[in-house]
């Protein structure tokens, strides 16, 4: 959700990428709350930090 709000209000030169430990899929709730708001999160895709 942070990087589907980030990429909305950040300017077109900042990047924004959802990262963790583990990858995991997008949240059904998070996809719908985010269309709520007019923000498609639904292409989004986590990835792992790595060293």
């Amino acid at each position: 959700m942070a990087e589907g709000l980030a990429r909305d209000l950040l300017p077109a030169n900042c990047r924004a990428e959802s990262a963790g430990i583990n990858a995991h899929g997008l949240n059904g709730h998070a996809v719908d709350a985010m269309r709520e708001i007019g923000i498609d999160i639904s292409s989004q895709e986590s990835s792992e930090i790595t060293q």
